[in-house]
């Protein structure tokens, strides 16, 4: 309930809120050893400190992450960690390595029948091709990510992650 919380709060940009919520959900799940909100805890907080501009600290956090992704992990916990790592990448600058982390978490989500993370990480994945120039890309991915959450009818989906992708949806929408 704790995690859910911080995911509401992060929804609405209260970041701090969204953190401290995250950090008393990892105390819980370390008393109950509860492997995926110990993972998902730190990718949650590894997504706020990057969008706080705590580039260094989001890397600590996802660093944290990574050592919880095992061969045993599931393709959904891989997937989960790959986008994290592509939009921190990106934050970082590195497109090329974004786009190949996005990639790849598209990829395992579409592969785990994940439609809403599919549409997600989709969407951000064009929005890296976009800065980079790549054009073709680009469009088929944002296609492929609107068309999802049109199947899901519930476009809303892309609604948060949408605000990163304000420069690419406006040039999208011109004729």
């Amino acid at each position: 309930i704790l995690a859910s919380i911080g995911d509401i709060y992060a929804d609405l940009e209260a970041s701090q809120a969204a953190l401290d919520a995250y950090t008393r959900s990892r105390i819980l799940a370390r008393g109950i050893d509860y492997h995926f909100l110990l993972l998902y805890t730190d990718l949650a907080t590894a997504s706020q400190l990057r969008a706080a501009g705590s580039l260094d600290q989001a890397e600590r956090a996802l660093a944290s992450a990574e050592s919880r992704v095992s061969e045993t992990s599931s393709t959904m916990e891989r997937g989960l960690f790959e986008l994290e790592t592509g939009r921190l990448q990106a934050a970082r600058g590195d497109l090329t390595a974004a786009v190949d982390w996005l990639g790849k978490a598209a990829g395992h989500f579409e592969e785990t029948g994940q439609p809403v993370e599919t549409a997600r990480a989709l969407l951000h994945l064009a929005v890296c091709e976009f800065r980079a120039g790549m054009e073709s890309p680009t469009r088929s991915h944002l296609v492929q990510a609107l068309r999802l959450a049109n199947e899901l009818d519930s476009p809303h989906v892309l609604v948060v992650a949408g605000c990163d992708a304000r420069d690419l949806l406006e040039k999208a929408s011109r004729p």
